[in-house]
């Protein structure tokens, strides 16, 4: 995507090689083989700092970011575990993710994820991302691991 750093465009590719890692041979990693208590994830260190986490709802608008990295939180100016996505990130970024969740949970598979929203400090910015499925061990997917990086847009 045009006017993304190697930094965004390299990230979607550690998010699915991590993805991969954690799955195995299995059609999908549950979100139980995610190390959230290990010190990483705590700290937002690295990989995790793009990370984020989605409990599914029957409906979308419903479910709920159980994880977040430092870097949507920053993009959405506000904490973010624990709320509805739909209440918590920006909209013109909702309505892009929540599709995305939705194709990823419905499919079972990776989705890639890009476009440009509306901070929430109310900047122009292009994101690019992945979101993955995590399943239950049944084949069903219960949960979404996202991966978001972001830039802000030339003026």
């Amino acid at each position: 995507m045009e006017g993304l750093s190697p930094p965004e465009r390299r990230l979607v590719g550690q998010a699915l090689s991590y993805w991969g890692e954690l799955r195995g041979e299995r059609p999908m990693p549950s979100v139980a083989d995610l190390p959230l208590g290990a010190e990483e994830a705590r700290a937002g260190r690295g990989l995790w700092s793009h990370l984020y986490v989605v409990a599914l709802e029957s409906q979308i608008g419903e479910s709920v970011l159980s994880y977040a990295g430092r870097t949507l939180a920053t993009a959405c100016g506000k904490d973010l575990e624990g709320a509805r996505a739909a209440d918590v990130l920006p909209p013109s970024l909702w309505e892009k993710l929540s599709d995305v969740f939705q194709a990823a949970a419905a499919m079972g598979k990776p989705v890639l994820a890009s476009g440009p929203f509306v901070t929430g400090d109310n900047r122009d910015a292009l994101f690019r991302g992945i979101v993955m499925p995590l399943g239950d061990g049944e084949g069903d997917v219960r949960h979404l691991l996202g991966a978001f990086g972001y830039t802000y847009s030339p003026r």
